[in-house]
């Protein structure tokens, strides 16, 4: 398309209007009087287009959210899946108590997160004592330790995704 120059004079007020529109546009002056021009001799009016516009940006932050809580219902999920399986390893009975007049069942939960039994006495010496009689059963153990490490390794993966907008 070719362009003319075309030098007129409008009322300031006029202008002072075509200078807010190029600003909130960011476009030119001329490219918002050309176009002001154009819809007025095609009877459309720059407030149709300015309804246009911002029906437009309405409907792509309306996208963007709609795929924002996507995204996050997808983290969430992915979450769930994760975390309830880790739950589930640490409700495992893993050994007794060593304290000597206890002998309470002790879970992966209370040894890993508590670090109590259930009554109240400290489980470190389960992990720390070396050349200890064995109280825990060390199978359960590792296969705890491996899940917690597999679960952080993919929760880490989970949240790790970037959301583009």
């Amino acid at each position: 398309m070719t362009s003319e120059a075309l030098y007129l004079r409008v009322p300031s007020a006029t202008k002072q209007r075509l200078e807010r529109l190029a600003v909130e546009r960011e476009l030119s002056l001329a490219k918002v009087v050309g176009e002001t021009l154009e819809d007025g001799l095609s009877g459309t009016g720059i407030e149709l287009r300015q309804e246009r516009e911002l029906r437009s940006a309405a409907e792509l932050r309306a996208e963007a959210a709609d795929r924002e809580l996507r995204v996050l219902r997808e983290r969430l999920e992915t979450r769930e899946l994760v975390i309830g399986p880790l739950f589930d390893r640490l409700a495992v009975e893993v050994g007794a108590c060593p304290h000597d007049t206890c002998g309470v069942s002790v879970s992966g939960r209370d040894v890993f997160v508590e670090g109590r039994c259930g009554a109240g006495h400290g489980l470190h010496t389960m992990l720390t004592k070396p050349g200890q009689k064995a109280t825990l059963n060390k199978g359960e153990l590792i296969s705890a330790l491996a899940t917690v490490g597999l679960v952080l390794a993919v929760f880490a993966a989970a949240t790790k995704t970037t959301t583009t907008i």
